[in-house]
């Protein structure tokens, strides 16, 4: 019996029912494929530049050999599957954060740069990056999703990266609790956002994070202030940069910030009308925001 007489025997539920069972079959092939497509292209220009990578189970092992921005050779340990080649992509061979260093080392001499908050580390990529840039920095990376941060602990440790402090929480404007949520943006593992926990018992609330304010991080880490601040948390940055007190805990201890604004959400002119209430000037690169406090006064 040929396939038509087939399906002309099933009710018109049944051809629906088949119908999206084989839509979504072809579905998952095509993002499969674009996911495997995403990856070999990485892994190609990664080799073509002399490194070497190499699987581990389920992740990859990038073996990076030195630049003439990074001049120390780095590794990264990257999961198959998700959004981790799309960031290493990002951050190492588009160099999104190279106008924010470029801007930075215009502005002052590298030995000054020492503290360094990366805000929504992800799976560590940037954290790399800026303490191969600014290797006598202390840097405090917080990362609220549980397997990325697993990920950022990782590549902080097969790095032996000294003075680099990954926290588990998600930046905020107050310490109450938070959940995490996959509904921003593309919802894959990069574009993990935060709002605030259920106050009910429902499983969003069991598995709530702690909101982690930068004046409490600053405390912690004994930091008198931020010279460079990436911030890159879906965002959530419109909520922290909201005109009260909270702003005025941290924002005149900034010297410089790197930060995605998601204008998306329709919150990006409060953040630009706080930034320069608080004596920033700024501009755009492509996506980012790169911000100088002029009113800035290292603590010594």
């Amino acid at each position: 019996m040929t396939s038509l007489a087939l399906l002309a025997q099933l009710s018109l539920f049944e051809k629906l029912t088949f119908t999206m069972a084989a839509a979504l079959k072809i579905a998952a092939r095509m993002i499969g494929g674009r996911h495997a497509l995403e990856v070999l292209s990485v892994l190609r220009d990664v080799e073509a530049q002399g490194n070497r990578a190499y699987r581990q189970g389920t992740y990859t092992i990038l073996q990076m050999m030195p630049t003439e921005e990074i001049i120390e050779a780095y590794q990264l340990c990257l999961r198959r599957y998700g959004s981790d080649f799309a960031v290493f992509k990002q951050v190492f061979l588009e160099k999104e954060y190279l106008p924010l260093v470029s801007f930075v080392k215009m502005q002052v001499e590298m030995s000054e740069v020492k503290y360094v908050v990366d805000a929504g580390a992800n799976i560590g990529c940037t954290t790399i990056y800026l303490k191969k840039v600014f290797p006598t920095a202390s840097i405090i990376s917080i990362e609220p999703d549980t397997q990325n941060f697993q990920a950022l602990v990782k590549n902080i440790t097969i790095n032996q990266l000294a003075e680099v402090h990954p926290v588990q929480g998600g930046l905020w404007s107050s310490n109450e609790w938070l959940t995490t949520h996959h509904n921003f943006r593309d919802g894959r593992d990069w574009s993990i956002a935060v709002r605030p926990a259920p106050v009910d018992q429902s499983i969003e609330a069991r598995t709530a994070i702690q909101g982690i304010t930068l004046d409490y991080l600053l405390s912690q880490y004994h930091f008198p202030q931020i010279d460079v601040l990436k911030m890159d948390i879906e965002g959530a940055e419109q909520v922290i940069f909201q005109p009260d007190g909270h702003v005025s805990d941290f924002l005149e201890r900034v010297h410089f910030i790197g930060m995605e604004t998601h204008p998306e959400l329709g919150g990006q002119q409060k953040v630009l009308d706080t930034l320069h209430a608080y004596g920033f000037t700024f501009f755009f690169a492509g996506e980012s925001l790169i911000a100088q406090n002029l009113k800035f006064r290292p603590i010594l």
